[in-house]
């Protein structure tokens, strides 16, 4: 009897010791984790400190729908992004990589992060889908008054 109480209380405080040390790795990798994010933010808030945009298409039909619909709150009154929204004027939204279909669709039913670290997008699926198009529109006529195709 003796020594299996000896037996389950050594195998018990074995697994007290390795949890212990489980959770120390944990919270050095944790904390790593999160240096690294912050260095990702500073970058990030340094990148879109940056973007200069020379004009954007505010004679197109979409730049007034752009506005109605709480897009320039995250994306900027000139796409040029903010604190809780990317910018849209910038390279990685040329139609080569980001096409007006990828566009339309983030838009409609909105996109996980993948670029930035704002979170994900939520879906506009409040917004017509003509009036989509035209945001769409809108948004690749400042790109190319960007000079950015």
């Amino acid at each position: 009897m003796f020594l299996k109480i000896t037996s389950f209380l050594f195998l018990f405080l074995s697994l007290i010791l390795t949890s212990c040390q489980t959770i120390e790795l944990d919270s050095a990798k944790e904390n790593k984790l999160e240096q690294k994010l912050e260095q990702k933010l500073e970058q990030q808030a340094i990148a879109i400190s940056k973007i200069e945009v020379k004009e954007i298409a505010v004679d197109h039909a979409g730049f007034k729908i752009y506005k109605d619909n709480t897009c320039q709150n995250c994306h900027g009154d000139k796409l040029q992004g903010s604190l809780t929204g990317p910018p849209l004027i910038y390279n990685l939204y040329k139609s080569s990589h980001h096409n007006d279909l990828k566009l339309f669709t983030s838009i409609k039913e909105g996109v996980d992060q993948h670029h930035w670290f704002f979170g994900n997008m939520p879906d506009h699926g409040f917004i017509n889908d003509k009036d989509i198009q035209l945001i769409v529109q809108f948004i690749r006529q400042s790109l190319i008054l960007n000079n950015i195709k």
